[in-house]
């Protein structure tokens, strides 16, 4: 009961610290979403339009009042769940992120098991055999994966794949309820593309883990009672490793919600953030703002958990 009241309050207090950030959070948004240049009056209106007819769409949108009056009344929507509508088809901005964002995720998920899958069994291989050869090879390895960009690691597996050897589609999407063979098949390129550099930056970081562990003075003692190597490393050494992995791993989540843009808009996956794309280009404020505040609320979840995580492996924490 203890360990669970402790641990409660713990996710209360991270909680509560999230109040301050959410609103600061809010600021930013709105704020930024004002740096997109151009007028969504004229964009709406057309080069054509008269003076007139651009003030009239101004006024109706309420682009005419004060930054403080819009920022107040969209803070107020926002609360009550209303994200506003797009200034183009109308469609509100909280269903287009709702059937935007399930897409993403799927994708982020997908790299995110390539970035862990590789990147676990690369560092752990890497930090048993420290110093000789397959060290050697899997952090070169590993340090090329997080050089290539995304998108030129796309392009590189289009050409090959798609292109030359006609294995998987250059692009498209399919959901995973109509056909999950199909969307399995269309999601290979595209999660291989967005998950290597997180691979790379998760089989070095683990190496690093798991060779401190393995010098650690709890170690020798292990091998002095003769316990292989392989039940130390896996069994000892990625225990104590799990720490500090735990925070590499939602930082590598976080950085592929990110580069997600890139990919979903090489490979035409109609993600979150090929909808924020589209919004800038069309200075489509509403979209923007709800695009942008959904992902900064997932960013701000995601470390939440991340926080809980480490409390629970490590108690000291707490």
């Amino acid at each position: 009961m203890l360990e669970g009241g402790a641990m409660t309050g713990t996710i209360l207090r991270r909680l509560m610290a999230m109040a301050p950030l959410l609103f600061v959070l809010s600021l930013l948004v709105f704020g930024l979403s004002r740096l997109i240049p151009g007028d969504p009056a004229v964009v709406i209106a057309g080069e054509s339009a008269t003076p007139q007819l651009v003030e009239q769409i101004r006024r109706d949108l309420g682009l005419d009042l004060p930054a403080w009056h819009q920022y107040a009344a969209w803070l107020r929507n926002v609360a009550q769940g209303d994200l506003g509508h797009s200034l183009f088809d109308g469609q509100s901005v909280a269903l287009s992120v709702a059937q935007r964002l399930p897409v993403t995720l799927l994708l982020v998920g997908a790299a995110m098991l390539v970035s862990c899958g590789v990147g676990l069994a690369g560092g752990i291989l890497a930090g048993a055999f420290a110093g000789r050869r397959p060290d050697r090879i899997i952090s070169t390895a590993a340090a090329v994966m997080i050089s290539v960009p995304g998108f030129v690691l796309g392009l590189f597996l289009v050409l090959v794949f798609s292109i030359g050897l006609k294995w998987f589609p250059a692009t498209g999407f399919r959901p995973p309820a109509e056909n999950f063979a199909g969307f399995v098949h269309a999601l290979v390129l595209p999660m291989l593309a967005l998950g290597s550099a997180g691979a790379g930056e998760l089989v070095l970081h683990t190496r690093s883990a798991v060779i401190a562990a393995l010098e650690a003075q709890h170690t020798a003692a292990l091998r002095s009672r003769g316990l292989p190597e392989s039940t130390i490393v896996l069994k000892h050494a990625l225990r104590n490793a799990a720490i500090p992995l735990s925070t590499v791993i939602g930082l590598i989540f976080q950085h592929l919600l990110g580069a997600s843009v890139v990919v979903e808009i090489l490979f035409a996956v109609p993600g979150i953030g090929s909808l924020a794309v589209a919004a800038v280009q069309n200075r489509d404020i509403p979209v923007v703002q709800g695009v942008v505040l959904a992902l900064a609320v997932l960013v701000l979840l995601t470390n939440l958990f991340i926080d809980v995580l480490y409390s629970f492996l490590d108690p000291r924490t707490r």
